[in-house]
């Protein structure tokens, strides 16, 4: 009896199912957090696979909570277990922003309650504890996951682009906006241009504007052209996936993110210029890039030409008064209240706020001075870590991850894209994968 008894009980542990439900037990963090990164920012695939916009909604907000559940481990580990793997100033910085941004939000929720002010706060100070969880997942699932975003983010940029502005794809134009009234119930059948040349807007659903999708494009396509040079032996997929995301973001047309993205290629460019002229990569070159670029002059010659002339005047004559403007009717006093003790916007004290596109300046003049230091100290500290405190030897290693934060950190010039749920989690991931290069000995 006993003999059977071990057997069935044999045959039970090695069943499938139970072997499933023990690795993820064992690796549960690691599924949720890589599960939280990928549909943060395909979510926007249940309402075009089951097309039913009835449904967008209910994804973005399980996406919200998803990342909310995440953070939860975060906290945890922040003031429960004080985790010693953790750089004692990053843990510091995190819990002085969650005071601070506790202590701007109870204000206003006396004074105007509303439930966005607590989804705002999410983002300020409660997403960026999942740095704790995704410290835990491997740089392998981690650079696996950043593969299917870029596939999927670039892809759908790509064949917008296409259905927008060519003829190539029956009734692309029809087709493209019934997917983008999918992802939003309020789109408002208008897409913003570069003349022509509408810009689309890809997976993300974020209004008429294309800059979410071109930050994650900026993103990436720096990280994979960094990547490139951190192996002696090449990996034809992340070549592949630097000149693919690369290409997407110049059709997204996202200005801002294609002046940060390319001020950042300069300088991979300069940290490995002698590597940019290898054989592998002359070779590369030659067989990838050269057949395809020369097949989209051939067919496009007219079009890339006039894209060319509009996108060079578009630069040198372009309005940039929404980046640039600052001051309104605000008084003085209103403005310096503002810059010191913040509620510019929401309290209508200032007007800088609102004029400005700055997303720098915004943060500046909504949350002060002092606790806008210590926000952005926060966004940028694993940077700090990287050419301070991390170990040189490491540099190599981790340079994708920090020209990745670089690039998020400097998009705030414009749009605060990387403070988007379909955005901070890719930064926040990249974030923790920095901030190894202070425990990890790297060979």
């Amino acid at each position: 009896m006993n003999k059977i008894s071990g057997i069935s009980s044999s045959i039970y542990s090695n069943h499938p199912i139970r072997i499933i439900v023990n690795r993820f037990k064992k690796n549960g963090l690691e599924y949720f957090s890589i599960f939280v990164l990928l549909f943060s920012v395909l979510r926007g695939l249940i309402p075009i696979f089951t097309r039913n916009a009835s449904l967008a909604q209910p994804s973005y907000s399980f996406s919200f909570l998803a990342g909310l559940i995440l953070s939860f481990y975060g906290i945890y580990s922040c003031f429960i277990l004080k985790n010693n793997e953790m750089y004692k100033g990053i843990r510091t910085l995190l819990i002085l922003n969650l005071i601070l941004t506790i202590y701007w939000i109870l204000p206003l929720l006396i004074l105007i309650p509303s439930f966005n002010l607590l989804m705002d706060t999410a983002y300020k100070c409660w997403f960026i504890f999942s740095i704790y969880a995704f410290y835990k997942v491997p740089e392998e699932k981690i650079i696996l996951a950043f593969k299917i975003i870029s596939i999927f983010v670039g892809g759908f940029i790509f064949i917008d682009f296409i259905s927008l502005n060519t003829s190539l794809i029956p009734n692309g134009y029809d087709s493209t906006m019934a997917r983008y009234r999918l992802l939003r119930s309020d789109f408002p059948d208008i897409l913003s241009r570069t003349a022509i040349f509408y810009r689309p807007k890809g997976i993300l659903g974020a209004g008429i504007l294309p800059h979410d999708s071109g930050n994650l494009l900026a993103i990436l396509s720096c990280y994979w052209i960094a990547m490139n040079y951190r192996y002696q032996k090449r990996d034809n997929s992340i070549f592949l996936l630097s000149i693919f995301c690369t290409f997407c973001l110049i059709l997204s047309q996202s200005v801002t993110n294609l002046i940060v993205a390319f001020f950042c290629i300069m300088i991979i460019f300069l940290s490995y210029y002698k590597k940019f002229f290898s054989f592998s990569n002359i070779s590369k070159t030659l067989v990838l890039v050269i057949p395809f670029i020369s097949w989209i002059v051939i067919k496009f010659s007219e079009n890339i030409k006039l894209l060319g002339i509009l996108w060079s005047g578009r630069v040198v004559n372009a309005d940039w008064k929404g980046m640039t403007r600052f001051f309104g009717d605000s008084t003085i006093m209103d403005n310096l209240y503002s810059f010191f003790f913040g509620y510019g916007h929401l309290l209508n004290l200032s007007e800088i706020a609102d004029l400005t596109e700055l997303a720098l300046v915004k943060i500046l003049f909504e949350y002060g001075f002092f606790h806008a230091s210590i926000f952005l100290g926060l966004l940028i500290a694993p940077m700090f870590i990287y050419l301070f405190k991390g170990q040189k030897k490491n540099r190599k290693y981790f340079f994708p991850y920090f020209i990745a934060i670089l690039v998020s950190f400097l998009s705030l010039m414009h749009y605060g894209s990387i403070l988007r749920t379909t955005n901070i989690f890719v930064f926040l991931a990249m974030y923790s994968q920095l901030l190894k290069m202070y425990f990890v000995e790297k060979t």
